[in-house]
């Protein structure tokens, strides 16, 4: 359909998502709105009357409409065949949203990660590896780029071969924090970034709260890395709950602030993991080999080939760490290398990393 319409509605000034689901179900154009009584807007549809004034004043910013266009923003309806299938599934759903970057990943399997702005080093670990991993998987990491845990997940997304996609609680063309300005280009073009806000909306503490649903909305998993007791993590968890979605939490020291979150998710059922394998076969992604295989075979490996392959996990591991922790030589490291592929017990990633299979 011809975004045009919906693209207008949702620039007037303070107009509510149940408003611009109204005149889109009813009208096509400002037009039609403008040739039916406003008894009919008032009553029938319950649409304010500052907002029917506005409407007929036509009081849109040209200005947004103009920066959109020279950003390259996709718009896309509720009513289009590109809005992300799984967000119909939940209500309320937003009845447009804007769009940069590939927006068709949207339908791949997905895990949210989400948890504490203020996380510590333990937390920024776990989630740079879990995103570098899951995403190598072909898994899209989706998160909301604030700053923290969020962050963290995007990066390790970007350092592999994978995608990302960023859910913005502000509008498409503004970065929060300012930041975060590398990395919003970086996942444009290794991914996707929605919001479903007009442009211009800047920061505002009471639209996170709808961001974090269509977060857990997009996804197959709701991934709690690390959160406080009272975090705002949490309303992103009561949307996955309340969706049906569910929910995967890090275990964490008891004594850290910065865990108490997560361990009583897992206390109060949330399912616990401890490496992005678990998450890859509950998606139903078939590892590349059997534990029993994998084990029977290492079991053979001596000398320097067992050093090697015990320094290497599950999640990526650089060429140059392994030189580091090892004390060998290029030559030396690269020939035990080529003998752990060949035995298919390591792969090597994009980026002169090395995982386990």
């Amino acid at each position: 359909m011809n975004n045009e319409f919906p693209l207008h509605l949702s620039l007037i000034k303070d107009i509510s998502e149940r408003e611009i689901f109204n005149l889109m179900e009813n009208f096509s154009s400002f037009s039609d709105i403008n040739n039916v009584e406003i008894s009919f807007l008032s009553k029938t549809l319950g649409i304010r009357d500052k907002t029917i004034n506005m409407i007929r004043r036509r009081e849109i910013n040209q200005d947004n409409i103009d920066r959109l266009k020279k950003l390259n923003v996709k718009t896309i309806t509720y009513k289009d065949k590109e809005y992300p299938k799984r967000l119909l599934n939940y209500k309320p759903f937003p009845p447009l949203i804007f769009t940069r970057g590939d927006i068709s990943i949207l339908e791949n399997k997905s895990i949210a990660m989400v948890g504490s702005r203020q996380c510590s080093y333990y937390g920024k670990k776990i989630a740079e590896e879990f995103g570098k991993a899951l995403s190598n998987m072909g898994i899209v990491v989706v998160s909301g780029m604030a700053l923290g845990i969020d962050r963290y997940s995007h990066e390790g997304a970007l350092k592999s071969s994978g995608k990302t996609v960023a859910v913005l609680g502000t509008g498409i063309d503004v970065i929060y924090p300012a930041s975060n300005r590398s990395i919003y280009k970086e996942i444009i073009e290794k991914g996707c970034v929605i919001s479903e806000f007009p442009p211009g909306t800047g920061p505002f503490k009471q639209n996170f709260p709808f961001r974090n649903r269509i977060i857990a909305g997009l996804s197959n998993g709701v991934l709690v890395v690390e959160a406080a007791y009272k975090s705002g993590t949490f309303k992103t968890v009561k949307w996955a709950l309340d969706y049906g979605i569910d929910v995967f939490a890090i275990p964490g020291d008891i004594n850290r602030i910065t865990s108490q979150g997560t361990d009583l998710l897992i206390k109060e059922g949330a399912i616990p993991v401890i490496s992005p394998n678990d998450i890859i076969e509950y998606l139903g992604i078939p590892l590349e080999k059997s534990i029993k295989e994998i084990s029977n075979k290492n079991k053979e490996l001596k000398g320097d080939l067992k050093i090697i392959y015990n320094k290497i996990k599950s999640m990526p591991v650089h060429f140059d760490e392994l030189l580091e922790k090892t004390g060998l030589s290029i030559s030396e490291l690269s020939s035990i290398a080529i003998q752990l592929e060949m035995k298919e017990l390591i792969k090597k990633l994009p980026g002169n990393y090395f995982r386990r299979i």
